[in-house]
């Protein structure tokens, strides 16, 4: 019987089934890569616990008392079942779960969302996402977010960012509206209806580069009559006719594969513009945030590489 106020520990029982299992403590401890004076320790502090004497003890081997013969079954047993908790405890470290939370800029969140959800619902059907979609970087130091998905290089040296691909902006408007205000040049620009991504100015300066020569870039200040921080307002205004927007190419794909929109001036963009993922250090190591970042950064590669 376990004398009162004592525990059992798992060390005791192992080093008493490996003596028995060794045929000695010489060889228990060569096995367990302790010294013999600590493994007969152990097994004392077991028998002293039980109250009972598990080992009969000389110079040249140890023998089960009747009460050890009794006992070893059940301490085998328990270490097995100690085994198979910590096996099981490993398992489900190592297999992704719980909730995740990603903030995305609206529209490449928009854009990538549409894949990445269900890819990691396959991939990983134990995670679940909590997804916050705002142009603020505010949610970048909420440490309740575990990354994001940014548009534009991140500048704090508290975060990790990762590259994950580019995308380019297009100059696009209705096929009629081309034919009545078609600019020849990106100065006409600033003559031209334009759709400003703004919420808080109806002009905007476009830096544009040339497809043909990159080292050659125009910067224009437009205005506009309408100013949204909204790209799918904004094109949709354009396929109503509305101006020129300048807007994400993977965004414009759909109107112009359709024929709602028309590319103005096709041999200008906008320079690259990289997308990261970026999130606090030590965040990768958790499992969940690991998985997780790893599926993203395959999603949004193969996505923006899919659309140029």
């Amino acid at each position: 019987m376990v004398e009162e106020n004592k525990t059992l520990e798992f060390r005791e029982l192992l080093a008493f089934s490996t003596v028995i299992q060794q045929g000695g403590i010489t060889a228990a401890a060569d096995n367990l890569n302790l010294s013999k004076s600590t493994i007969s320790l152990q097994v004392s502090r077991l028998e002293q616990s039980l109250g009972v004497k598990l080992l009969e003890r000389n110079s040249r081997r140890v023998a089960l008392t009747r009460e050890g013969e009794n006992l070893l079954p059940r301490v085998m047993s328990l270490l097995e079942e100690m085994q198979l908790l910590k096996d099981e405890s490993s398992l489900a470290a190592s297999v992704p779960n719980g909730n995740v939370r990603i903030a995305v800029t609206p529209a490449l969140g928009g854009f990538v969302l549409k894949t990445l959800i269900p890819h990691l619902r396959q991939t990983h059907p134990n995670m679940r996402l909590i997804v916050e979609s705002a142009y603020q970087f505010d949610d970048l130091q909420d440490p309740n977010f575990d990354f994001a998905i940014r548009v534009g290089r991140i500048k704090d040296d508290t975060l990790v960012a990762n590259h994950v691909g580019t995308f380019r902006r297009v100059l696009v408007a209705s096929p009629a509206f081309i034919q009545e205000h078609a600019p020849t040049t990106p100065a006409d620009l600033a003559q031209t209806p334009c759709l400003v991504f703004s919420g808080s100015s109806p002009e905007a300066n476009w830096r544009l580069e040339s497809a043909q020569h990159l080292q050659q870039t125009e910067t224009v200040l437009v205005q506009s009559h309408v100013a949204v921080r909204n790209f799918s307002i904004l094109l949709d205004l354009a396929k109503q006719g509305l101006g020129v927007a300048l807007v994400p190419d993977f965004l414009a794909n759909d109107g112009l594969a359709s024929g709602q929109l028309v590319r103005c001036l096709p041999s200008w963009h906008s320079p690259k513009v990289e997308v990261m993922l970026a999130y606090r250090f030590g965040a990768s190591k958790i499992a969940r945030v690991s998985a997780a970042l790893e599926e993203t950064r395959k999603v949004v590669s193969a996505a923006l590489r899919a659309e140029t």
